[in-house]
């Protein structure tokens, strides 16, 4: 009987130090353990572990429980343990403290934007600055320039009305008053030129900021501002800056839910374009009584935006005259000239701006611009974009596998990245990365600022973690950094997948996480 109990407990000990192996598969080895040698035992154990595969996981990822208030805001949410794939790792080296299904793939949501924009540091560098340009073929004579000019995007995001309105008033304070010829569009710095044709819409809200599918080439987002005002009788709507051949048209219901819902009875505005190039915004469902609010929709056609803004700009406030029709085409520079250029703030400021504020538009182009320079004749720019990118992630010693990128931005329903490669990713930006510090400071803080300015406020955490979240209908998640209570940093990360994940679902579950880690001593 000792001989029979000593193996067995050899035959559990060496499947624990083989880490891949639990114990209700190697009881059945018992039978066996009892009537041979010693030898053949720890055979039968090696077997277990590299034939039968008696567990999938790690050893780091069996062995740990999750906090009780991690588990209690799981069973709250009434989700299942299996939705959440998690890992708490200590900066300066050590055991994890936390690890659980750390090496699946996940649907990230917006931790994907801490690959594009580590990498949009380190790749474009921190002073890198898209633009839009003015250039001509055209000989000036006088005030007139004679012949046609060119608007030309190299992936300006932020490139809003103000923005239009300084670089034509630097044209303007070059001596030209009239432009005889037409305005090309140039799109070309991104491939394909428009990536929002024939695509599908993200979900049930394409004209909202979020969902914008950005090109090179767009003026203020292509988002119109909109005032809605409201009485006990009707709604009043005026929409900002006043373009010609763009109306807005009402036919919004009045209820009487809060102003604070106001989108809960908000329908998709509709667009109709008549013979003679006038566009109709129709806003359609319903809008509380005493009511005033604004907002930015993402509905008039990107052609007609760019040639109703220029427009306006050039012959209302810079004091030109603009005779000419608007056209897109590539230009080439040959025989041509540069007439102006207005810049848009560094890679370091833009970095900040995504992960503070998750803005999509920003990190998409940011992805696009990975590949500018290092793309063959068979790839689009998000083919170039990845293929750079992947090589980076193998330079700093990350395996991609499992990882399938699509914009860079974590709006997509295919992005995947385990919690280990974020975690892996993390750690090489604080401890190894030449702009470590701009990188970190781009991460929203605790109770202050970004996306968790009213999150954990009450918690130790607040004012100390420099955490990136992310959130889809389906999809919540953090990865960031977190001191624990006597100043030791932590990086944390969780993602939570599963169709009942929403964010008010979830959340609670990773601030409790990010709690706990802030209570560890």
């Amino acid at each position: 009987m000792p001989s029979i109990v000593f193996a067995y407990i050899y035959e559990i000990i060496a499947c624990r130090l083989l880490k891949v192996c639990s114990e209700p598969n190697c009881v059945p080895l018992l039978l066996v353990s009892s009537v041979i040698s010693f030898r053949t035992v720890v055979l039968f154990s090696l077997l277990c572990a590299l034939v039968t595969g008696c567990a999938t996981r790690s050893s780091a990822d069996s062995h740990n429980v999750l906090p009780q208030s991690v588990a209690a805001a799981l069973k709250t949410a009434q989700l299942p343990e299996s939705s959440l794939s998690v890992i708490v790792r200590p900066v300066g080296g050590g055991p994890d403290a936390l690890r659980q299904d750390s090496e699946r793939p996940s649907a990230p949501a917006s931790v994907m934007k801490l690959p594009t924009t580590l990498a949009a540091l380190e790749l474009l560098g921190p002073v890198f600055r898209s633009s839009v340009q003015l250039w001509t073929a055209a000989a000036q004579e006088g005030e007139r320039l004679r012949g046609d000019i060119v608007l030309r995007g190299r992936g300006h995001t932020e490139f809003d009305f103000a923005q239009l309105e300084a670089l034509l008033a630097k044209l303007r304070a070059k001596g030209v008053r009239v432009i005889e010829g037409d305005l090309i569009v140039d799109r070309s710095y991104f491939s394909p030129t428009r990536m929002d044709v024939g695509v599908p819409a993200f979900d049930e809200s394409p004209e909202f900021r979020y969902n914008i599918i950005p090109d090179a080439m767009m003026v203020n987002q292509n988002l119109l501002t909109l005032h809605l005002h409201s009485s006990e009788q009707e709604v009043r709507v005026f929409s900002a800056p006043a373009l010609p051949n763009v109306s807005v048209m009402s036919e919004l219901t009045l209820n009487a839910m809060p102003c604070t819902d106001w989108e809960d009875g908000w329908k998709i505005p509709s667009l109709s374009i008549s013979p003679s190039g006038q566009s109709t915004i129709t806003l359609r469902g319903a809008f509380p009584k005493n009511c005033a609010r604004s907002t930015e929709i993402n509905v008039l056609d990107r052609d007609v935006m760019i040639a109703s803004s220029f427009r306006t700009i050039w012959n209302e406030r810079v004091g030109g005259e603009w005779r000419g029709v608007s056209r897109t085409d590539t230009f080439v520079e040959a025989g041509a000239r540069k007439l102006t250029e207005q810049f848009a703030r560094p890679v370091n400021a833009l970095v900040r701006e995504v992960n503070k504020t998750s803005d999509n538009a920003i990190s998409r182009t940011m992805y696009l611009q990975l590949g500018i320079g290092h793309t063959n004749a068979r790839e689009t720019s998000a083919q170039a974009s990845e293929r750079r990118l992947r090589a980076w992630l193998q330079g700093i010693g990350i395996n991609d596998v499992g990882m399938v990128f699509e914009n860079g931005s974590g709006l997509s329903r295919t992005e995947r990245i385990s919690a280990l490669q974020l975690a892996q990713l993390l750690e090489y930006a604080h401890n190894k990365s030449p702009w470590s510090h701009e990188f970190i400071a781009s991460l929203p803080v605790a109770g202050l600022d970004g996306t968790l300015r009213t999150r954990l406020t009450e918690s130790k955490a607040k004012n100390k973690a420099r955490v990136k979240t992310g959130t889809l209908r389906d999809v919540v998640s953090v990865a960031g950094y977190v001191p624990d209570a006597n100043g030791k940093l932590y990086i944390v990360v969780a993602l939570i997948n599963h169709p009942r994940a929403s964010h008010n679902v979830a959340r609670p579950i990773v601030d409790a996480l990010i709690d706990w880690v802030a209570n560890l001593k």
